[in-house]
C-alpha cells in the first residue's frame, strides 16, 4: 500500500427546489395558471360574440348594423330588348286633293319673265317613234300647298303605264333655271305606289318658261316623253306642282 490511502468520499446531492410549500414558486403557478385560464375564457367569449353577429347581423349586439354600414352605389342595368323585331308597317299614304287657282292677271306677285337660254335643250330631246310616249294627266300641272309648309318649292306625282297600272324605275328630270335633279318613280309612296316628288328650290319662287319636267328611259337616258313647262310661284299655297303621267302608247 502507498504512503498515502485516499478516501473517497461521496458528493453532495444538488438540492432540489420545492414546489411546493414554503417558497415563492407557488404562487406565481397559481397567478399564471389563472391568466391562462382568463386567456381561454376571454378567447372563448369573443368567438361566441363573433359567431352571434355573423348570424344574426340585426343583432343589438352588433355595433354597425346592416342599416348603419356604408353602401356603395349599384350601376343600373338597362334592360336590352329580346324576341323578334317589329314588323315594320305599311308607309301612310298623303292623298293631295289638287284645288283650282284663281289668277288674278292684273296681280304684281310674279314678275315680268326674265330670258333663260338651255344649250342642252335640242330637238334630239324629242321621243322616238318606237318608245313608249308618257303624256301629263288632262288638267296637270295643278298646285297645292306642300304639307310641309313653306320651307321649299317641289314638283310630285305618280306614273302609269298604258293599262293605268302603277309603274316604277321611270326616271323624272327636272331641268331650267334651278339645275338638274332626277328622281324614279316609286321612290316617294306618299302619291301612290308608282309616287316620285323632286324639289325645285329652297323657297317658293316666281319663273315662267324657265322649269322643265321629262320623262326619261332609266337606262338608256332616251326621252319617253315631250318636255314640259313649269311655271312656278313664290306663294306658299301654290309650293307644290302636281304632275301625273300616264303612258299613250
Amino acid at each position: 500500500m502507498d504512503e498515502f490511502d485516499f478516501k473517497e468520499e461521496p458528493q453532495p446531492r444538488a438540492r432540489r427546489r420545492s414546489s411546493g410549500r414554503g417558497g415563492g414558486g407557488g404562487l406565481g403557478d397559481l397567478i399564471w395558471n389563472l391568466g391562462t385560464l382568463y386567456f381561454l375564457i376571454s378567447s372563448a367569449c369573443l368567438l361566441g360574440f363573433v359567431a352571434l353577429i355573423f348570424m344574426n347581423p340585426q343583432s343589438p349586439y352588433n355595433p354597425l348594423p346592416p342599416n348603419l354600414q356604408p353602401t356603395r352605389a349599384v350601376p343600373t342595368l338597362i334592360p336590352i330588348p329580346t324576341g323578334a323585331p317589329a314588323t315594320a308597317t305599311s308607309p301612310v299614304v298623303v292623298t293631295f286633293t289638287p284645288t283650282a287657282i284663281t289668277f288674278d292677271p292684273t296681280g304684281t306677285l310674279e314678275p315680268s319673265p326674265t330670258n333663260f337660254s338651255f344649250p342642252n335643250l335640242t330637238p334630239s330631246n324629242t321621243p322616238s317613234g318606237q318608245a313608249p310616249f308618257f303624256a301629263p294627266n288632262a288638267g296637270d300641272p295643278t298646285y297645292i300647298g306642300h304639307p310641309d309648309g313653306c320651307n321649299g318649292m317641289y314638283v310630285g306625282g305618280a306614273v302609269f303605264d298604258i293599262n293605268g297600272a302603277p309603274t316604277i324605275f321611270r326616271l323624272v328630270r327636272m331641268t331650267g333655271a334651278f339645275g338638274t335633279e332626277d328622281a324614279q318613280s316609286g321612290t316617294n309612296t306618299n302619291y301612290g305606289e308608282s309616287g316620285y316628288e323632286i324639289k325645285i328650290s329652297n323657297s317658293p319662287q316666281t319663273t315662267s318658261g324657265q322649269v322643265f319636267l321629262q320623262i326619261l328611259d332609266d337606262l338608256t337616258g332616251e326621252p319617253l316623253s315631250d318636255l314640259l313647262i313649269l311655271n312656278t310661284f313664290s306663294d306658299c299655297s301654290r309650293n307644290l306642282i302636281l304632275v301625273n303621267w300616264t303612258q299613250t302608247r
